[in-house]
């Protein structure tokens, strides 16, 4: 291999990456998909969360037995099982 053409693909390397134009630029569609995703973690952990506190909260307010606990963790479940039952099936549709 000849240096001259070491030397141009090395430039041409430094240009691109001297650019900061180049790295600041996100396509409107990456910054869509980044929404998604946090949107789907909040729904993910408030689905679980949520029914637990309320649960619990229950719980403290009555007997302090656990079954309202209880009941909202598996009422969390069903709740965190179905949004990502629900989002797949959105991935999928949009993938087709």
């Amino acid at each position: 291999m000849s240096p001259d053409r070491n030397k141009s693909d090395k430039s041409t390397i430094q240009d691109s990456a001297s650019n900061p134009e180049d790295r600041k630029y996100q396509p409107e569609h990456e910054k869509r998909s980044y929404l998604r995703y946090l949107s789907l973690g909040f729904e993910l952990a408030a689905s679980l969360a949520v029914p637990i506190y309320i649960g619990y909260q229950i719980d403290q307010n009555t007997s302090g037995a656990p079954w309202f606990t209880l009941s909202g963790i598996v009422l969390g479940m069903i709740l965190f099982f179905y949004t990502m039952f629900k989002t797949v099936r959105a991935v999928d549709q949009e993938k087709t």
